[in-house]
This record gives C-alpha cells, structure tokens and sequence, in this order.
C-alpha cells in the first residue's frame, strides 16, 4: 500500500465509506445498551452472542494476567497455547473497576479499526484489477454490504432450505458482512490476507526483483494473518499456491506450442513465497503440533465441526454473480493473463474448499467473495475498448447498466441482517440480555473468588459467567468445554 497517496480524493472516499458502514454496523450495539436496565443487561452482542461471551472471556483472562490462551469452558487441566492473541492482549487495556463494560467497549473498538482495515484492504485489491472508480466503488458496494439470494427464501416464510438457513445469514467467510458486524479477529485477518496477496501480485506483475524487502512484506502481513486467524494464513498459502501452480501449466503449454517464455517472472515469483513463507510456517507449524498431540486441543479439534452446507446454498449464495463472472473472466484473461489467473482459479477452486475432507470446511472459502466480485465487476471495465464484441453483456453501455441492476438484488439480506439486530435489542430477550438478578450473582463471584476457580452452572449460565468473572465452568461452548 503506497503511503503516499493514502490521503487521495479516492482514498478519502473511501475512509468515508468504511466510516459510514462502521456506524451502521454500531446502531444495534448502541441500543443494545440503551434498552438495557436494572432488571435486563445487555451482553454486548446482538448475534453470535455464545461466541461473544467466550471472546470477552479470553480478554478477561488477558487482564488478569494470562499470556497464553486456556479456555474458560471448561474444569480439563489446559498447559496453554498462543492464540488468540487479538483477544487476550486487548484484555491487558482494561482496568478493575466495570470490567465488563470496559472489555465490551474495547472489543467493539477494535472491531471498527479492523473493519476499517478490511474495508481499505478490499478496495486496494478491486483498485488492482478494476481501473474505473465508480466499478471500484460499486464493488467495495458488493463486498462489504452484498450477500446472496437468501433474502428470498425468508421473504417466502422458509427460514431453513436443504437442511440449513442461507449461507449469508451466519457465515462470515462466505460474504464479508459479519465479520464487519461482530467479529474483528476475522476482519483483520482478510485485511492481512488480501494486502499480501497484493504484495505477491505486483512482484509477479512487475517482475520487481527486490525479493528480499517483497517477501520480508509478504511474510509479515503472512504471519499477521496466521495470528488474527490461523486457517486464513492456510488459505492464503493455498491460493498462492494454486496461482503458482496454474502458471506453471500455461507456461508448459506455450512453450509446448513453440512460443517465446520467459520463465524468469515465474521463478522470481516462486521464490518470493517460498522466502516469505519461512516468516509464518514456524508459527503455523507450532499449532499443527500442539493440535496433533496435547489431548485437550485434539478433543477440542474434534468437536468444532464447521461443516458447509448443501451445495445449492453456495449456489443460492453466488448464483446471482454467476453470469457476470463468466464474462468477467474471459474478458480479465484477455488483458491480464497472468494476475487474472488468481481470482478465476481461486473461484473455480470453490468446491475443492469448501468440501475439503476437514471438520472447518466452511472456513476455506474465506475472501472468495473478493474475487467472485472483482470477475463480476470486470464484465463492466473498460467497455470501450470492447465496443463491437458480440457478446450481449457488451453490446452497448445501456445494455450493461440494465444488466447490472440485477446486482443491487445482493443487497436486501445485509439489510435483513441489520433489522434484525435492532429487533433483537428491542426484544430484550436471552442470550443478548441477561436477567439483572443474574448479572448481579456473576459481580459477585467476580470480587469473591479466585481467578480460575471453577463454578458449577447450566450450560447456558456457564456461557455468560466467564464473561463477567475469571472462572472456570465445566461447561458452556460447543468446541472448548
């Protein structure tokens, strides 16, 4: 990212944009508190809410002195990981005195400077390929606030299709929403991800042969990434490795057809990832072996089965785009040849990620919603240049602006989304409120006991508790009790 030209009319337009979203994506956590009173508190999280206790849980322990991560979910001995780290560091910011409160207000801190991240992240990488602001634009549109056709089938009173609600409305790897609205460590991690494919993607365009300073980048932003979120710096290896991989076969092929290669771009690429995979694989590395042989993190590894859904949800998820991908693909390999094959192998490797035989399979697909956007959105770029192809998207610019009416159909679930965030704050019901009475017993036992002691509850107090006070209960989190 060029620090220069960071304060540009573009790059102020977008600032804007992420600050706008960022508030929106407030509302509902705002009167979350403002609906809340002596006999309903609010937790602090409009959904996802038993994920959001066990994240403020892990700043908690934070500021009470823990380095490495032990789950509060649970009375098994733990010997302690470094994960996590987003949640337990930002715990050390917190005072004694409304311990909770404070933590709740720092999580939401860092999720709008991590949202923020991710939104200029993405536009950063539609700006690499798109070369009109107003594609980029719409597009940064279609990332942050798109979803899919899900809205259609709430709209129809089906809540659940093929075994499951639409994809959109709880996976935040799928779009990119969520992550904004509630989960900071994913948003940081896409941040990383898609500014060090940028890294990779203007060595390998520009054949730079600084590799030491390129990888020293990439390998940083690499191992920020692994840290923010571990499976993301997997994905990110493997979609530089399939580029990689996929460029090795084109230059095969034109050299089989006798025509001129250079093959020099493609080794200066190969060695710039290797050298700046030796930053993040010793970490990555660190958690393969922890995970394989401590008998806690194997049982915990076990259970967080994350599984995707049917295959027609991603259908139903990305279908919409689908017509514009197709020729958006065409058209980027006929200008681009060697940094369009990233996000059109990376789309066309959906399937294989996201029905790999491991238990997060869901998890794979993180950021594919970028690169399905940056193909949909170059169906539009450069039509000029196109102008008397016989392609019916391309006919003529009228045409186009027909056709890409259909995209604001991407809108109405985020929207969907965000009503029912508000609603549920209206409601002030269980698990995003908790009984006054109750939170009062969980003040209590945070001024009288010990940290790490170990409480006895329901799994639905065990999930709350450690949120308010640094103890252990036997059980209280799907994955980590």
């Amino acid at each position: 990212m060029n620090t220069a030209s960071f304060f540009t009319p573009e790059r102020r337009w977008v600032l804007i944009f992420a600050f706008l979203v960022m508030v929106l994506t407030s509302v509902p956590y705002i009167m979350g508190y403002v609906m809340q009173g002596e006999e309903w508190r609010f937790t602090g999280f409009v959904f996802g809410v038993e994920d959001g206790n066990s994240y403020i849980a892990k700043m908690l322990s934070g500021g009470n002195g823990a380095w490495l991560f032990r789950t509060s979910y649970t009375a098994v001995p733990q010997s302690g990981i470094i994960a996590n780290l987003l949640y337990i560091l930002s715990g050390k910011l917190t005072s004694q005195s409304g311990v909770h409160s404070q933590l709740v207000i720092i999580y939401h801190l860092i999720r709008l400077v991590a949202g923020t991240l991710a939104i200029l992240a993405t536009y950063d990488f539609l700006s690499f390929y798109l070369s009109e602001v107003k594609l980029r634009r719409f597009g940064l549109l279609l990332v942050v606030l798109g979803g899919g056709l899900g809205w259609l089938i709430i709209l129809f009173g089906q809540e659940q299709i093929l075994g499951s609600i639409p994809i959109e409305f709880y996976s935040p790897e799928t779009f990119g929403f969520l992550s904004l609205f509630g989960f900071p460590h994913l948003s940081l991690a896409r941040a990383t991800f898609l500014w060090g494919l940028l890294i990779y993607l203007h060595a390998s365009k520009t054949g730079n042969r600084s590799t030491f300073n390129d990888s020293l980048k990439l390998g940083g932003l690499w191992l920020l990434t692994a840290v923010a979120q571990p499976i993301t710096a997997v994905v990110m290896g493997a979609v530089i490795g399939l580029h990689l991989f996929v460029l090795a076969v084109r230059e095969f092929w034109r050299t089989y057809r006798k025509e001129v290669v250079d093959w020099r771009a493609w080794f200066y690429a190969l060695r710039l990832t290797i050298l700046a995979s030796l930053i993040p694989v010793p970490f990555i590395f660190y958690n393969v072996v922890l995970f394989s042989t401590d008998e806690f993190l194997k049982a915990w590894t076990t259970q967080n089965v994350i599984s995707s859904p049917h295959p027609l949800h991603y259908l139903l998820a990305y279908g919409l785009c689908l017509p514009f991908m197709l020729t958006g693909s065409v058209r980027l390999l006929r200008y681009h040849p060697w940094t369009g094959l990233l996000p059109v192998t990376w789309v066309l490797a959906l399937p294989f990620f996201a029905y790999a035989p491991i238990n997060i399979q869901r998890r794979l697909p993180e950021g594919i919603w970028v690169a399905i956007v940056v193909l949909t959105m170059f169906a539009f770029d450069r039509m000029k240049e196109d102008e008397g192809q016989s392609s019916v998207l391309l006919a003529n610019p009228g045409n186009a602006s027909r056709f890409r009416f259909l995209l604001y159909f991407a809108f109405p679930s985020t929207l969907l989304i965000l009503v029912g965030g508000l609603l549920s704050t209206i409601q002030r019901n269980q698990p995003i409120f908790r009984a006054g009475e109750e939170v009062a017993s969980f003040s209590f036992l945070e001024r009288n006991v010990n940290s790490g002691d170990i409480v006895l509850s329901s799994y639905n107090t065990g999930n709350a508790l450690p949120a308010w006070a640094p103890v252990r209960v036997v059980i209280g989190h799907g994955p980590e009790s």
